[in-house]
C-alpha cells in the first residue's frame, strides 16, 4: 500500500521528463529553441522591483511644508482659478464683440469702394491698358461717348408692363412662310410664340418651329388630317399641348403638336330633327375654339344650327347645346363662335348678321345678351373678339364693315369703320395687346394689286398702319402679345410675320 503511490509518483515524473526532452528536441528542430528568451531576460528574472518609502522623500525634500498642505489647498486654487477664468473669458468676449464690429465695419466699407471701383470700370471692355499708357482727354471722351452711343442703339426703349412696348407698330422686317399655292384659311401660333400651324383649301396643315428652323424657313412637318376636307380653322389649347383642327366636315380633330391625332368629335345622326338629341354635328363645321382657362374645354358651331360644348376626356357626345334663333324663330347657323376672356360668356356670330351671347353659369335656354342686327341683315359675320380688358367686342362681317361694341351697351355700335372689302367668310379682326388699336385684313378689289392689313384707333377711329401684305386677300390675321409679332395669312398661300427687332422676342428672329 505504501509502494504504489510512490509508484504513481515515478510514473509520471518519468512521463514529464519524457514531454519535456521531446519539446526541448522540437524546439531545436523547429529552430525557436530560444523564442523569447535572452541573457537579459534570464537575469531579470532573479531580480524584484525596487521599492521607494514617498513619505520619506517628501520629507527630505525643501518644500516639504508646500507639499503637505496640497491636498487642502487644491479645491481653493481650483475655485480660484475658475473665477479668473470668467473674468478672462469676460473681457475676450467683450474685445472680440468689439472686433467683430469693427471688422463688420471695415467689410462693409470694403464691399462699398468695391462697388464703386466696379462701377466705374463697368464701362470698360477687353483687357487693362499696360502701366504707364493713358489716353488724352480728347480721345478718352470720344470713346465714352462712342460708348454711350452704342449702348443706346442696344437697349430696347420700352419698359415690361408700362405699355410703351407697342407704341411702335412691329412691322420694320418681314419673313414669308410659303403654305403653298392655294389660300391660307387657317392660323394659329401656340401660347409660347415657339410653333406656328397654318391650315388651306388644300387640305394640308404644315407645321413651323421657330426654334428648330433656319433661315431656308422650311416647314418640318405637312398632313392631311381632314382627308379632302380644307381647313377652316387653328387653335392651340390654353396650354399649348394640343390643337383644334375644323376643318369642312362634320367632326372635329385634336392633335398634338407634332400632328399625331390623339382624338375626335363623334358624328350625329343626321336623321333625327332635334339637334339637341344628336350627339354631335350633322353638318359642316364652321368654327371652334378653346376654353382660356379650362383646357379640357372647347367648343365648336355648324351649319347645324347648333354650337356645342365638349369635354376632351369624353369626345363621345357633347357636353352643351347652344341654339341661336332667327328673328322668325328659325334656325340660324352660327358662322363663328368665341370665349370671353373670364369664360363668363360665349358668343355666336351667325349668319343672319346677329351676335347672340349665352352665359356659361346658366341653362343655355335663352340668351344673355342679344344683337340681332349687328351687322347687315343677311350678311355673314366672320369672326368675333374679345378686348383684353374685356369691355369690348369687335366684329367683322361679309357686310365689309368693321364694328367695335361695348359690352355695356350692344345696342349701338361704338365704332363703325365701312368700305373694307372681305371677299372670305373667315376674315379676321384683332386687338393689339395694349387695346388701343383694332385691325382687320382686306380683301383686294379689282384692279388693286395688295391685299391690305389695316390698324385704326380704338378710342378716334383714325386710321394709323395701313401694311400692304400680299398680291391677294388678307385671311388670317393675328397680333401674338408674348412676341410682339403680327401674322397674316393671304390668299396667295404666303404666311407673312412681321417683327422689330428692338421690340420683338424670339419668334422669327431666332430664325433669320
Amino acid at each position: 500500500s505504501q509502494t504504489f503511490p510512490k509508484l504513481l509518483k515515478q510514473r509520471d515524473d518519468t512521463f514529464a521528463d519524457e514531454d519535456t526532452a521531446e519539446e526541448t528536441e522540437m524546439s531545436k528542430v523547429m529552430g525557436f529553441s530560444k523564442f523569447g528568451r535572452t541573457k537579459s531576460s534570464t537575469k531579470n528574472e532573479t531580480k524584484s522591483a525596487q521599492k521607494f518609502d514617498i513619505e520619506k522623500l517628501l520629507s527630505e525634500r525643501p518644500n516639504a511644508n508646500k507639499w503637505k498642505t496640497f491636498g487642502q489647498s487644491s479645491q481653493e486654487s481650483d475655485h480660484n482659478k475658475e473665477s479668473e477664468d470668467k473674468e478672462a473669458s469676460d473681457e475676450d468676449t467683450s474685445k472680440s464683440d468689439n472686433k467683430s464690429d469693427n471688422k463688420l465695419t471695415e467689410n462693409v466699407t470694403n464691399v462699398i469702394a468695391t462697388e464703386e471701383e466696379s462701377d466705374s470700370d463697368s464701362d470698360l471692355i477687353g483687357p487693362p491698358l499696360p502701366p504707364g499708357f493713358q489716353l488724352d482727354s480728347s480721345e478718352a471722351t470720344e470713346e465714352r461717348n462712342k460708348s454711350d452711343d452704342e449702348s443706346s442703339d442696344g437697349e430696347d426703349d420700352y419698359e415690361e408692363g408700362s405699355g410703351s412696348r407697342y407704341d411702335v407698330m412691329p412691322i420694320s422686317h418681314e419673313i414669308e412662310l410659303i403654305h403653298g399655292s392655294k389660300s391660307v384659311t387657317a392660323l394659329a401660333l401656340d401660347p409660347n410664340g415657339s410653333r406656328v400651324v397654318s391650315g388651306g383649301v388644300d387640305y394640308e396643315m404644315k407645321f413651323w418651329d421657330f426654334q428648330g428652323m433656319d433661315s431656308s424657313l422650311q416647314s418640318f412637318r405637312a398632313i392631311t388630317p381632314c382627308e379632302c376636307h380644307p381647313i377652316k380653322n387653328l387653335e392651340f389649347s390654353a396650354n399649348g399641348d394640343v390643337i383644334l383642327v375644323i376643318s369642312g366636315a362634320c367632326i372635329a380633330k385634336i392633335v398634338d403638336r407634332d400632328g399625331f391625332v390623339k382624338g375626335e368629335t363623334v358624328k350625329g345622326d343626321q336623321y333625327i330633327t332635334d339637334m339637341s338629341h344628336t350627339k354631335g354635328h350633322v353638318a359642316m363645321l364652321n368654327d371652334g375654339g378653346w376654353n382660356p382657362r379650362d383646357k379640357q374645354q372647347f367648343a365648336t358651331c355648324s351649319n347645324d344650327g347648333t354650337c356645342r360644348l365638349w369635354d376632351l376626356q369624353n369626345l363621345k357626345t357633347h357636353k352643351a347645346v347652344l341654339k341661336p334663333r332667327s328673328s322668325g324663330g328659325l334656325r340660324a347657323a352660327p358662322n363663328t363662335c368665341r370665349f370671353t376672356r373670364n369664360t363668363e360668356l360665349i358668343c355666336c356670330g351667325c349668319n343672319d348678321g346677329s351676335v347672340q351671347m349665352w352665359d356659361t353659369r346658366r341653362s343655355y335656354v335663352n340668351t344673355t345678351a342679344l344683337v340681332r342686327e349687328a351687322h347687315t341683315k343677311g350678311s355673314e359675320i366672320t369672326s368675333i373678339q374679345f378686348s383684353y380688358d374685356g369691355n369690348c367686342l369687335l366684329s367683322r362681317g361679309t357686310d365689309d364693315a368693321l364694328k367695335l361694341w361695348d359690352m355695356k351697351m350692344l345696342k349701338k355700335p361704338v365704332i363703325e369703320i365701312k368700305e373694307l372689302f372681305n371677299r372670305f367668310s373667315m376674315t379676321d379682326c384683332f386687338f393689339s395687346p395694349d387695346d388701343r388699336l383694332i385691325g382687320t385684313g382686306v380683301s383686294c378689289l379689282k384692279g388693286e394689286e395688295f391685299g391690305r392689313l389695316v390698324l385704326y384707333s380704338r378710342d378716334t377711329c383714325e386710321l394709323k398702319h395701313e401694311i400692304a401684305v400680299s398680291a391677294g386677300a388678307v385671311i388670317r390675321s393675328s397680333w401674338h402679345p408674348k412676341l410682339n409679332q403680327i401674322l397674316c395669312g393671304s390668299s396667295n398661300g404666303v404666311v407673312k410675320v412681321y417683327y422689330d427687332p428692338n421690340r420683338s422676342d424670339r419668334g422669327a428672329k431666332l430664325c433669320v
